[in-house]
């Protein structure tokens, strides 16, 4: 099974076509109970923050510094969410967003989650997210919360175009001077029945993977 069609085709050009072009499977874990309602969620990544092969680092730090301060200046509540937690491993988000928190006049809410269930509790409970990282995006949309992604790599657009969600922007082709004023005009316009949308979309594209293992011959030892 491929989750989405770039990757069916990159397989079927290995010698393997996937029996089934689905959603990503976040889409089919259980709808949490929202946590108290934010506003809008931005999520630093700590693998951009710092030096990395995909975008500018300096020019990243840049561009979600100016979104924060846009959003703020539009009376927009905006809190920092890490979605890579804390690990001896540089690329985790919680040093970044702590950075930025830093750098910015005024209290900012650092939010850094305990595991999966609770990041997706503080997802559904916002208006809107800003993501940096892709699994942060896609667990928006699969509980109904639209999002703006900022992506650094080619994985981002087909997993998402695959349940209907075309806005978002790209760090490694988009002009990063005039990016976050169109972040924060982006973000005005989300609407949450598109997320819903594509929720629903998402969740009815593995129903098809259910029928397909249903169907498929158990092996037994």
């Amino acid at each position: 099974m491929a989750r989405d069609p770039e990757s069916a085709q990159a397989a079927a050009g290995l010698g393997r076509a996937p029996d089934l072009t689905t959603a990503d499977l976040v889409f089919a874990i259980d709808q949490p109970s929202p946590a108290p309602r934010r506003d809008v969620l931005l999520n630093v990544s700590g693998l951009l923050w710092h030096e990395n092969p995909h975008v500018s680092a300096e020019g990243y730090r840049r561009v979600v510094r100016e979104t924060l301060d846009l959003l703020r200046a539009e009376g927009r509540e905006v809190s920092l969410l890490a979605h890579v937690l804390d690990t001896p491993n540089p690329d985790n988000d919680v040093p970044a967003i702590r950075a930025l928190a830093d750098e910015v006049e005024g209290d900012v809410e650092v939010i850094v989650p305990e595991d999966l269930d609770s990041v997706r509790a503080t997802i559904a409970g916002a208006n809107a997210l800003i993501g940096s990282r892709m699994h942060a995006c896609l667990n928006a949309l699969s509980v109904g919360v639209p999002a703006v992604p900022l992506a650094y790599s080619r994985k981002f657009a087909p997993l998402l175009h695959s349940v209907g969600w075309t806005t978002g922007f790209d760090l490694r082709t988009d002009d990063l001077e005039t990016l976050p004023q169109k972040v924060v005009v982006a973000t005005e316009a989300l609407d949450p029945a598109e997320a819903e949308a594509a929720a629903a979309k998402g969740r009815a594209s593995l129903d098809a993977v259910l029928d397909l293992l249903r169907s498929s011959p158990r092996v037994t030892s």
